[in-house]
């Protein structure tokens, strides 16, 4: 079956999913393949369930009539959605970057919503599936859609650009996020930056923070030159000032103040991106200032919770070197008579595992906490205090926590997904 017999049963159905628990009337069920999975396997059942039609890629599973033999699922539903999206002409805006890609997605979703009928990626649906599930979602409705962009390895990038075919873009910023996996940073600036290659070769918009350096950097490299430059210099078209961060980012623009509810200098990066990309399509400033002042985080990213006179920073969804070392230099920066930090091990950083959790744990020491919990594996094997206190998993450090009186306390809950620290303070 050609692309454009399946992309005329996709324009008939409703839509695509690749859950066939999930299945809708009249879906298109794609039968992905996973490490411990085979969706070929429920292809009968989601027709079963209403399913109009499945994609398959494993013959043994194949019926005549009803589904679709292919010779790579995943690569049909990429080339099915890059042709889904070659019908829009509207702005496709491309956000990638080691820390803040998802808050940023969302405080830019924010903004433009304001004024434009936005389709932004769910969640951190942000790679080789998530991106063309996305752009499935694509109906004559929107007017611009925001499509966020994750990688741990080289071309990642590239392949989700050949996937979106983005015209405007941005990068968050570049850390240490994946190292284990890319091999080195060298290596993360320049999957990032293919990207920039990306706009650069189809002349679209670049959006930089001209504060980062590292950004500059990579500009220079990729001979990006319609840009759209902002940040804290007062020479810029979109300039800002830094106001403060205890407890939420307030900064200033063109005279206007915004008080956000989101801890953290870092985020102010995230909130001046988002403020430039409302201004340059046009959203009023006080449209603008009201959204990104409204904006509360969700699913344990940057959250401020008051608990029976404890105060939470729960950044629990994900942690790296660089987004760590954000966190415990914002938690110095705060007013509070006790402090603490509970810190869960960070993953997928290979060989580099071990010094860039000794440095975590020199950092953190250095802050003088009234406590410091370590938790995960990673943590065991380096250096620390004897008041440090070490546990393998979240489930022990649960135990601690509830013989704990933290009545004043402002704590920094702060680790990779995995390892669920969340429950600790449930």
């Amino acid at each position: 079956m050609g692309i454009e017999e399946l992309y005329q049963l996709f324009l008939e159905s409703n839509g695509v999913t690749i859950d066939s628990r999930k299945i809708g009337e009249n879906q298109i069920y794609f039968a992905l393949k996973g490490e411990h999975f085979d969706g070929n396997q429920f292809a009968q059942e989601s027709l079963k369930l209403g399913a109009k039609t499945a994609l398959i890629d494993d013959s043994k599973y194949h019926i005549a009539g009803e589904t679709i033999l292919v010779e790579n699922v995943i690569n049909t539903l990429q080339a099915l959605a890059n042709h889904h999206r070659k019908q829009f002409q509207i702005p496709i805006i491309a956000i990638t970057g080691s820390n803040g890609k998802t808050t940023t997605k969302e405080l830019i979703h924010q903004v433009l919503k304001e004024k434009y009928n936005v389709l932004a990626t769910i969640g951190n649906f942000n790679n080789h599936i998530g991106v063309p599930l996305t752009l499935l979602r694509l109906s004559k409705e929107h007017e611009i859609a925001i499509i966020e962009m994750g990688a741990n390895h080289v071309r990642e990038i590239e392949i989700l650009c050949k996937i979106a075919e983005p015209n405007y873009g941005v990068i968050t910023s570049i850390g240490k996020a994946h190292i284990g996996e890319f091999g080195s940073f060298e290596a993360i600036k320049n999957t990032k930056a293919e990207l920039y290659q990306w706009l650069s070769n189809q002349q679209g918009v670049t959006f930089i923070n001209e504060d980062i350096a590292v950004l500059k950097e990579m500009i220079g490299k990729t001979g990006v030159n319609n840009l759209v430059v902002y940040g804290t210099e007062p020479n810029l078209k979109y300039t800002y000032q830094y106001l403060t961060s205890d407890p939420f980012v307030k900064f200033s623009f063109e005279g206007n103040l915004v008080q956000t509810q989101l801890p953290g200098e870092y985020n102010f990066n995230n909130f001046i991106t988002a403020c430039t990309i409302g201004q340059y399509f046009e959203v009023p400033s006080d449209k603008i200032i009201s959204a990104l002042s409204s904006y509360q985080s969700h699913n344990n990213r940057s959250q401020i919770i008051h608990k029976d006179g404890l105060t939470l920073i729960m950044d629990a969804y994900n942690a790296n070197p660089s987004s760590m070392e954000s966190a415990l230099t914002n938690l110095k920066n705060m007013v509070s008579l006790k402090k603490g930090a509970i810190l869960g091990h960070m993953l997928e950083l290979g060989e580099y595992s071990a010094q860039e959790h000794q440095n975590i744990v020199h950092l953190a020491e250095s802050l003088h906490l009234d406590f410091l919990i370590l938790v995960g594996d990673e943590f065991e094997k380096v250096q620390k205090s004897t008041k440090t206190l070490w546990f393998k998993n979240a489930q022990d450090a649960t135990q601690w926590w509830k013989q704990q009186d933290l009545m004043h306390y402002l704590v920094l809950v702060k680790g990779s997904r995995g390892i669920q620290l969340e429950k600790v303070v449930e």
